[in-house]
């Protein structure tokens, strides 16, 4: 990497420069104003005061106050504002690729009534604006092998073209549960489903090996810990899995500071990271907001800001050709800025 902080010039352009963000979830990126429309129409009070909702203490709260959130939704209107909410945020990034992750055991919908509202919203964005997105259904640790074959078959019955990829979240301590998973993994991963997987996060370098033995992942949401293993971190240099990490996120929950991140240390050994947000109404960042602070933290220069999104260019499950055109794009608009 060289070592060259941004300009200001450069710092008010990455917000217009055409981004790529490929570890964002659905549910995080429900703005509070929307949180309190949804209470209001289901007559629910807000389970904290609005301004303290998104403050956690730990990972569990987190995916607590998700689910409460998630299950003031109950109609397919409701799911089709919320995405077109969503793809606002995005254009108004900048965002012209993003891969949503969307774990459906949140919500009280059926997923025909979650997922293919959001599908149809994706498919009319793609369109219109000419943004490129892709749905990862996911399942969480807490579930069943059963559960996730219910949703690869749903994946599978339901093809779509911004169906994408299939992924493991929720919290890994109290052992990972990877191993029940490996059927329905393989069955996606046969279907043509790109595979991530969070790991490396709340868990340590095993959760990682784990996910790359059992699950067959193409890559990894998060997998920062891996730094903690030498031997993994070369192996996955070696394969070129890509890590989708989360700075602000993992220092919200992980890290005390951005000192203590690994990001650097995970470049310098050769790994392929993209930079994202993770859950950005949750932790009140954009990627814009985050890429600058990155660079600010650790010294980078807009040549290796646009060397990020080529990353997560490479990383995206989207066709091969959609692929070509984002990188012409990314190389093109990024290198015109001095």
């Amino acid at each position: 990497m060289t070592s060259m902080r941004l300009s200001e010039p450069q710092r008010s352009a990455v917000k217009m420069l055409p981004k790529v963000e490929l570890h964002l979830h659905y549910e995080g990126c429900i703005q509070l104003e929307s949180i309190e429309t949804l209470a209001r129409s289901g007559d629910q009070p807000m389970i904290r005061r609005t301004k303290d909702l998104y403050s956690f203490n730990d990972l569990e709260e987190f995916l607590s106050t998700l689910d409460w959130i998630c299950n003031l939704v109950d109609s397919e209107h409701q799911i089709k504002t919320l995405s077109q909410s969503l793809v606002n945020y995005l254009r108004g990034q900048n965002i012209v690729c993003a891969e949503i992750i969307i774990n459906p055991s949140h919500w009280r919908l059926s997923l025909d009534s979650l997922l293919l509202p959001i599908l149809a919203e994706f498919a009319r964005a793609e369109s219109q604006f000419g943004i490129t997105l892709g749905l990862l259904p996911s399942i969480g640790r807490h579930q069943k092998n059963a559960d996730a074959m219910q949703l690869v078959d749903w994946c599978v019955s339901n093809s779509h073209p911004n169906l994408r990829g299939f992924s493991i979240d929720g919290s890994e301590r109290g052992g990972s549960r990877t191993d029940q998973f490996i059927s329905a993994f393989k069955k996606a991963k046969e279907s043509g489903l790109g595979i991530t997987a969070h790991a490396g996060e709340s868990s340590g370098p095993q959760g990682v090996v784990a996910a790359l033995d059992q699950l067959g992942i193409d890559r990894l949401d998060h997998g920062v810990r891996a730094i903690e293993d030498p031997a993994l971190m070369s192996r996955l240099a070696a394969e070129g899995i890509p890590l989708n990490v989360c700075v602000s996120s993992n220092c919200h929950n992980m890290y005390s500071s951005h000192d203590q991140h690994p990001l650097p240390q995970l470049l310098a050994k050769g790994l392929l990271c993209t930079i994202n947000t993770d859950d950005p109404a949750m932790l009140d960042i954009d990627l814009s907001s985050e890429l600058v602070a990155v660079a600010d933290a650790y010294d980078l220069s807009l040549g290796d800001l646009k060397q990020l999104q080529l990353n997560a260019i490479g990383a995206a499950f989207c066709p091969l050709d959609v692929k070509a055109q984002l990188a012409e794009l990314i190389e093109n608009e990024w290198s015109a800025i001095t």
